[in-house]
Parts: C-alpha cells; structure tokens; sequence
C-alpha cells in the first residue's frame, strides 16, 4: 500500500507516515495532505503543513483508493484484536504490525527485499517518488502541475532534475524509431 501511495502519488515519506484516514475523501476520490511525520532522536512528531510547505489536495487512482479501503479494514482489525496498542496511532494508514507508525528504514528494507524476489534492480521510497514523477512528464502533464502535485519546489526543480533524462529519452525514442523506420524500409 505504501508503495502505491509514493509511486501514483508522490508523496514523500514524511508525507506519507503522517497520512491520517481522515486526510482521505473516498468519495471523491481526494487526499488532503495537510501533516508530515518528522522522527528526531528520541521520538515521531507530527509537524502540520501550510500552502508554503506543502498543504495540498490531489486526486487519488481507483486503484489506490481501493487498496486504502482494504488498509483501512485492516488497521481496524489490529487495533480491535490489540487493545493494548497505542491509541495516539489508530487513525494513520501506515501501521505496523504493533500499531506504531512504520519507518522509512522498515519500508526500504521491504521494497529491496521485493525487488530481490522478484529479481527486479533494486529501488526504494524516492526512487518511486521519482518514477511518478516521470511518469506525469510522460503523460504530458505540465511542470506546474507536477510541481504543484508533487511539491517541488519550483518548476526549475523539475528541469533541472528531470531534463537530462527526458533527452536521453527523446534521443532513445528517435534512435529506436530510426531503427524500425530503417528495418521497414530495408524490407520494402
């Protein structure tokens, strides 16, 4: 659920350990991103956002909310089964086993030990962050929206991090589009 959450939306893990089911319109389809859990030595603290530091609302894909709505049975079910469990967390969709709040360190360890199952290169949360954030340039969606739904923080921040691959992958696409125009073309 997590790495759906970073990879259709792109939140950061601040962003997404801080994210509350009350944060979370099902029927619109909308979440609010309002908090960030931060972690300093000794404890998690919830810091709240505003429109400078990234309170937004975004959409959410059908697949997303579907799996949230399944999260959030399951997190019912942890805390009915554990009474004992502390209460501060019951409402956040990002809970462990023991009804804390997971840990960036837990979900990368995780996501490397997916990709050696599945015998994938090896990732974690900002690399999906990342992917998402490619993926919207590809569906053609503007800078400004992207870093509006991503909280960049300009649209410089996207140029200057995305250009390059943007043309190596212009030049990717040309180059494999010469080669089946070239191989057409050779058997005519």
């Amino acid at each position: 659920m997590e790495y759906l959450l970073v990879f259709f939306l792109g939140l950061e893990t601040g962003e997404l350990l801080g994210l509350k089911f009350s944060n979370i319109n099902f029927k619109e389809k909308e979440l609010t991103i309002c908090q960030v859990l931060v972690k300093d030595d000794i404890k998690e603290k919830i810091r709240p956002l505003s429109q400078e530091t990234g309170y937004r609302t975004i959409k959410i894909p059908d697949l997303v909310i579907t799996e949230l709505k399944k999260r959030k049975k399951i997190n019912r079910f942890l805390f009915k089964s554990n009474p004992n469990m502390a209460i501060k967390w019951k409402n956040y969709v990002c809970i462990g086993e023991r009804g804390n709040v997971k840990s960036q360190a837990v979900l990368n360890k995780w996501l490397k030990e997916y990709c050696q199952e599945d015998n994938v290169p090896r990732t974690n949360l900002r690399d999906l962050r990342r992917l998402c954030t490619l993926n919207l340039l590809e569906d053609g969606n503007s800078l400004e929206f992207i870093a509006n739904q991503l909280h960049y923080s300009s649209v410089l921040t996207i140029m200057e991090i995305y250009c390059n691959f943007l043309e190596k992958d212009e030049t990717h696409e040309n180059s494999r589009l010469d080669s089946v125009v070239f191989s057409a073309n050779d058997s005519i």
